[in-house]
């Protein structure tokens, strides 16, 4: 497996959280924790993966951000 390690673009994401950063280190798995670990994996079409993990506890923390409407958007023009 290759993964590529730099980006083709100039975009930056960020996710505004409340709290201290969640940090987990990366530690050894036994195998069949292993086994459910390549569960969050997907192989897409051109032969690249995608993570499919779970999130709920991030998303918990995020801040919801709704983008403000222009005066133009807000009147509907």
């Amino acid at each position: 497996m290759q993964v590529e390690t730099t980006a083709k673009h100039d975009v930056t994401h960020h996710i505004e959280t409340t709290g201290p950063p969640i940090y987990f280190g990366p530690r050894p798995l036994p195998p069949d924790k292993y086994k459910a670990a390549k569960i969050e994996f997907e192989k897409k079409k051109d032969g690249s993966l995608r993570v499919c993990g779970d999130y709920r506890r991030l998303n918990t923390l995020t801040i919801e951000y709704v983008p403000l409407l222009s005066n133009h958007e807000q009147m509907g023009r």
